[in-house]
């Protein structure tokens, strides 16, 4: 209900009220002084706003209309104001607001809240007054019929729902008269106002969590659109409050869970804990080249120079590596790396039972930094990926001769031993490829058994397709049928299916009424020669000849469509006869239908003339659709 359009057309409503609903536009515009015409599109929008309803015994209010009038009588000192502006409102009338940013309703600190409320209010009495407001949502709805029998409306609380628990609470022990009216200041404002106003006394009385607040907060932001500056000036709060409380979403939902708790608790969650959580460590510094043994940063190198030249010049992610590469220095290198996060070996894989790294951007920003000054080529190609690996082969073939530690390889190869290929497969992942192949094997095997399968049935269900054409003429041309019961057709008769049935080109079968007796496409030419069967069966049976296959919209009888084909296909040819045109045609009709593999009067596809002029055009080049001859054009129409 428009509660402002109410409000200002208040005397037209007291109007309707004293005069009754069925009074005329003329005499209303009488009783309030106003122009008729006027008079006539106000009542339309009253009508529109739900302030009114009209039906064929006049006009009604709605529900909430009547507090409209009574707040607009005090307003224009019509009716005496209560005491201090407040009216008096039962419990029943009040219902608790959906939109509270106040959720911990279920907790034990909450029931505990409610329970000393209550005894405070059942001793001092209800010493603050509560808000409310009209909501259009709860137009029409009431709990409580008034002394004059008619329903009292209905107000959403917008402050002071804790003490109206707590009533309903006294009410249910007995210990609060359900009538006694509640002191009330009904405001008017929007959903907005009234989640504004509401979390502004939850925090005022201190009884929002910072997890409430900072789901409010966030709340306002997706609904209404607002920055967090508009968030902080409408909730009258600073920015820095508003920011701190939405940094706080982003806690696991048991650390939130934990800020909920009461105070008192062990395991409550406190601000100040919870934002050393959310403080993100520091990075730690990027090592410098001495950090970093030699053979480490000729993995490094080495690797990035495998990248390239396994991808492209740009491109450095993963390459391939021998699977036998956990021992010696150059293993162990590979497994510190690992655990600094620089790259991953992963192995064998599921599809090629090979090993691999992959390097990550931040081994190749930090080689990059490192050795900046081994140029030209431009840092970062891969021309100074390899002049930077040969600078640190000899460094490390330096350091081992020196040490007499080991060999660092051969110069034409990698230093690093696992990346000189050719790479054998292990028997782990030479187990993975044959067990791969078997599948494919085993997957094409399937699919060539489900092909011959299928060319089967098809060729099976154009056998038992034509057989039962062929039963279909022959029963066509007797004369009568031996009734064998009558209570076949009795029967159909009675439960709305008369005989006899006939077959539509679609595949649905039809009652001698032409309603519906198996609906839905047959799926195929099996499924197809089986109803035809089964209905010339059913026809027979009770002494009737089933009518010819009635056609559908878009759909000729398989039979009018492979003699279109034909009549299109003789057009080419000077001396063909109809008897080999029909041939190829249903020749050409099968193989279109297996080729696309489609049933005929499938959707989607015209069965039409012109349809069947596209399955001839569609048949290959050097069918017996052309007789054989590719350039030959074939042209008209019919």
């Amino acid at each position: 209900m428009d509660i402002q359009l109410a409000f200002q057309n208040a005397d037209v409503l007291r109007a309707i009220v004293a005069h009754g609903g069925s009074t005329s536009t003329a005499d209303l515009a009488r009783l309030t002084g106003k122009d008729k015409s006027n008079l006539h599109k106000t009542i339309g929008r009253l009508v529109e706003g739900g302030v009114l309803s009209k039906d064929a015994d006049g006009l009604s209010l709605a529900i909430g209309a009547q507090a409209v009038i009574r707040a607009a009588d005090i307003a224009e000192g019509l009716a005496a104001a209560p005491a201090d502006g407040i009216v008096g409102l039962c419990h029943a009338q009040l219902i608790p607001d959906p939109l509270n940013p106040r959720k911990d309703l279920d907790s034990e600190a909450f029931h505990l809240h409610i329970d000393e409320l209550r005894q405070d209010i059942l001793q001092k009495g209800l010493l603050q007054n509560l808000v409310v407001r009209l909501d259009d949502q709860l137009d029409g709805q009431f709990n409580v019929i008034g002394p004059a029998g008619k329903p009292l409306p209905l107000y959403r609380i917008v402050a002071g729902e804790c003490r109206w628990r707590a009533i309903g609470a006294a009410i249910a022990d007995g210990d609060w008269p359900e009538d006694k009216p509640l002191n009330a200041l009904i405001i008017e404002t929007d959903d907005l106002g009234h989640r504004l106003r509401a979390f502004a006394e939850n925090r005022k009385r201190r009884n929002m969590t910072p997890i409430e607040e900072a789901r409010f907060f966030q709340s306002l932001i997706e609904t209404e659109g607002w920055s967090t500056d508009q968030v902080a000036d409408e909730a009258d709060c600073s920015r820095r409050n508003v920011q701190l409380r939405l940094q706080l979403l982003q806690l696991s939902a048991a650390d939130q869970a934990r800020m909920s708790l009461p105070e008192d608790d062990e395991d409550h969650l406190t601000v100040r804990e919870a934002k050393k959580k959310l403080q993100k460590p520091k990075a730690p510094p990027e090592p410098k080249p001495e950090d970093l043994t030699l053979v480490e940063r000729m993995i490094v190198a080495e690797l990035l120079v495998a990248c390239a030249n396994a991808n492209s010049q740009s491109s450095y992610y993963s390459t391939e590596i021998a699977a036998e590469h956990s021992d010696g220095p150059f293993g162990e290198a590979l497994a510190a790396l690992q655990e600094r996060g620089w790259v991953y070996v992963s192995g064998p894989g599921y599809q090629d039972g090979r090993w691999k790294v992959t390097v990550y951007f931040q081994a190749r920003n930090w080689l990059d930094k490192a050795y900046a000054d081994h140029a030209p080529p431009e840092v970062g190609t891969a021309g100074h990926l390899r002049v930077v690996a040969r600078a640190i082969r000899t460094e490390l073939h330096d350091a081992a001769a020196a040490a007499n530690a080991y060999d660092p390889g051969d110069a034409d190869g990698y230093a690093t031993p696992w990346l000189n290929g050719p790479f054998e497969l292990s028997a782990e992942g030479a187990a993975i490829v044959a067990q791969r192949a078997q599948g494919e094997a085993d997957k094409a095997a399937k699919a060539e058994a489900d092909a011959e399968a299928k060319t089967k049935a098809r060729r099976a269900g154009r056998q038992a397709y034509t057989l039962a054409r062929e039963l279909e003429v022959d029963l066509s041309k007797r004369t009568g049928f031996a009734n064998i019961d009558r209570r076949i057709s009795a029967t159909l008769e009675i439960a709305e299916a008369p005989l006899p049935w006939r077959v539509r080109t679609d595949g649905t079968v039809i009652d001698a009424n032409g309603a519906d007796v198996v609906t839905g496409r047959s799926g195929n030419e099996r499924s197809t020669a089986r109803m035809w069967v089964m209905v010339m069966a059913v026809n027979a049976a009770a002494g009737f000849n089933t009518p010819p296959e009635e056609p559908t919209e878009n759909v000729l009888r398989r039979a009018d469509f492979e003699k279109a084909m034909a009549d299109y296909i003789a057009l080419g040819f000077d001396d063909m006869d109809p008897e080999t045109a029909l041939g190829i045609a249903r020749d050409a009709l099968e193989a279109y239908l297996e080729r696309h593999d489609l049933t005929y009067a499938a959707p989607n596809h015209s069965w039409t003339k012109a349809g069947a002029k596209e399955v001839v055009d569609d048949a290959p080049d050097g069918s017996a659709v052309n007789g054989g001859d590719e350039d030959e054009e074939v042209d008209g129409d019919f």
